[in-house]
């Protein structure tokens, strides 16, 4: 939905700019955190440190949880699947 969001002119004003600061935090929380932690889980994961990379994967959930939250609230607000 990000990608449409960016690409329909008509739903990118009503979310990304009326709602804007919800809507990059769920982008971030959401997509590019989980995105951006995924190397650090398998670089612990191949030396064999699966205690941290569990715990890495407990924060990788928070904020996907965090994202849908987020993205559930601007669904309800703005009337658009983000």
């Amino acid at each position: 939905m990000v990608a449409a969001a960016l690409i329909i002119p008509g739903m990118w004003s009503a979310v990304a700019i009326r709602q804007g600061i919800f809507f990059w935090m769920r982008a971030g929380w959401g997509l590019v955190g989980p995105l951006a932690l995924f190397p650090m889980v398998w670089g612990t994961v191949k030396i064999r440190s699966t205690m941290a990379a569990t715990g890495i994967l407990y924060v990788e959930v928070v904020a996907v949880v965090i994202g849908e939250v987020l993205g559930g609230w601007l669904s309800a607000i703005a009337h658009l699947p983000v």
